[in-house]
């Protein structure tokens, strides 16, 4: 027979029986998951004319750290831009988040991304965040991202969370940013900003000489 003690009530399924086996002494149990402590386990051996032996036993189960999760929208698009702005956001891109179990709610968490395609230099900015120091109560996460001036194309990223309670981090989902090109303005320069010709001359000026000579001059 086996007696226990202690957090047995939390630690073991419930319906389920922790049994030693009389031919073979070994010991079989179901535990309930995200459950972790100490119990006290008396094991009794009794024979056929009522006699009885009992030895105890503490089991231990330890505290296991499990990684967090998360989910995402695949996909953000924005434009090229020419000057350093504030980044685009997208608030509950990534949503569903969870810290690994309800004994975890304490931890905070941090997103990191690499990029595994596309050019080089065209993400300026690129995070995500709960807007609470990590803790992402709300179980959403804001993406933000800027591009780097002029700067377009495609990218993918592979995208983790990662915990502050033993290094844990979930498997990476793919982020496809798209920037799109924008159709920039023509420029030019004025060599000079003040042409003068002789009154009565019909020309025409060329910019590029300083000071600008009158080609093809003639007079009436």
């Amino acid at each position: 027979h086996l007696f226990t003690g202690g957090a047995a009530g939390q630690l073991f399924a419930s319906g389920s029986q922790v049994i030693v086996s009389a031919s073979t002494g070994d010991l079989s149990l179901t535990l309930e998951p995200e459950r972790h402590g100490t119990v006290l386990l008396t094991v009794r051996l009794t024979d056929a004319g009522g006699q009885w032996s009992e030895r105890s036993a503490l089991l231990t189960v330890r505290p296991v750290n499990g990684p967090p999760t998360f989910s995402m929208h695949p996909r953000a698009g924005t434009a090229e831009i020419t000057a350093p702005s504030a980044p685009s956001e997208w608030p509950g891109f990534l949503y569903g988040i969870g810290k690994g179990g309800w004994q975890e709610e304490a931890q905070s968490l941090t997103f990191s991304f690499e990029q595994v395609s596309g050019q080089g230099g065209v993400a300026d900015v690129l995070l995500a965040d709960c807007g609470d120091g990590g803790s992402c109560l709300t179980g959403n996460a804001t993406l933000r991202f800027r591009p780097a001036p002029h700067r377009w194309g495609g990218l993918f990223f592979r995208v983790t969370a990662s915990d502050d309670g033993g290094a844990n981090w979930t498997h990476p989902g793919l982020l496809e940013v798209e920037v799109s090109p924008a159709n920039d303005p023509p420029s030019f320069r004025l060599a000079q900003a003040l042409v003068s010709v002789d009154e009565g001359s019909t020309c025409v000026a060329s910019l590029a000489s300083s000071p600008p000579a009158c080609l093809g001059a003639g007079g009436g």
